[in-house]
């Protein structure tokens, strides 16, 4: 993952939500490091992804701020990261998260 930004979003959703670091977590690669974080964040956003396509009207920017509203509604009191966390979403496409939430946090080959 090359966003640090993003990194640290997801640890403090993975805080919030009170799932404990895996052992050796700083050592794991990041899409196994963060899965259970990413898979919360799967079963919460891809069930409803049509409704919130919806409510964003097909606007990227409307479609962050619904997604920011579900995680926070999700796992608490995170609004940055949150927000942080849906615009990666949103950038690599939902469609694609939802197919594989990993993909959020895997570097792209060079």
């Amino acid at each position: 993952m090359s966003d640090d930004g993003l990194r640290d979003a997801l640890v403090q959703i993975e805080e919030a939500a009170g799932i404990g670091r895996p052992i050796g977590g700083a050592k794991l690669p990041d899409a196994i490091r963060f899965f259970r974080v990413l898979t919360l964040l799967r079963d919460a956003v891809c069930p409803r992804l049509t409704d919130l396509a919806a409510a964003a009207d097909g606007r990227s920017g409307d479609l962050v701020v619904v997604l920011a509203d579900l995680i926070v509604a999700t796992v608490g009191k995170v609004p940055v990261p949150a927000a942080t966390v849906a615009r990666a979403i949103v950038g690599i496409g939902a469609d694609r998260f939802c197919a594989n939430p990993a993909a959020l946090v895997e570097t792209p080959p060079e």
